[in-house]
């Protein structure tokens, strides 16, 4: 078996992902599949309850070798390290890939909801941004590079 080899400079800066209520399981999935040395950050919102405990970077963080976080407001995005919208606030990526999270109003029924982060995303990084759509009912809805 061969190591995967990633490009000095992939052809796009950022993943972002946005599952369903019930996609933990469409999360683990993918996420399992990407290298240690994925080269770009991975920013996902994963609707879910705000309630604590907050255990998502631990249940996800057990199934990739990345390294798993909630994302903090100010902070420069990373290679190789998953970053989660906290449950009760939207994610935004500014340019340099730098995390804003705003309270804001839910878009269709839901804070954190994956509009501002895939907007944002879009419009910071252009072409370079892969979007990755999944349902919590085991099955894909979409697949889109924006």
């Amino acid at each position: 078996m061969t190591a995967r080899r990633h490009p000095a400079h992939p052809p796009y800066d950022l993943v972002v992902m946005a599952a369903s209520y019930g996609g933990i399981h469409a999360l683990r999935e993918v996420l399992g599949d990407l290298p240690a040395d994925f080269p770009v950050p991975v920013a996902i919102v994963q609707h879910r309850s705000a309630a604590a405990p907050n255990r998502l970077p631990q249940v996800l963080g057990r199934y990739t070798p990345l390294a798993v976080k909630i994302a903090e407001e100010g902070e420069t995005m990373r290679p190789g390290t998953v970053y989660l919208a906290p449950p009760d606030l939207h994610l935004y990526v500014q340019r340099g890939g730098v995390c804003h999270l705003a309270d804001g109003r839910k878009i269709r029924h839901v804070r954190s909801s994956a509009n501002p982060l895939f907007d944002s995303a879009a419009d910071t990084f252009k072409g370079r941004v892969i979007a990755v759509v999944l349902t919590g009912s085991d099955r894909e809805i979409g697949r889109a590079h924006v």
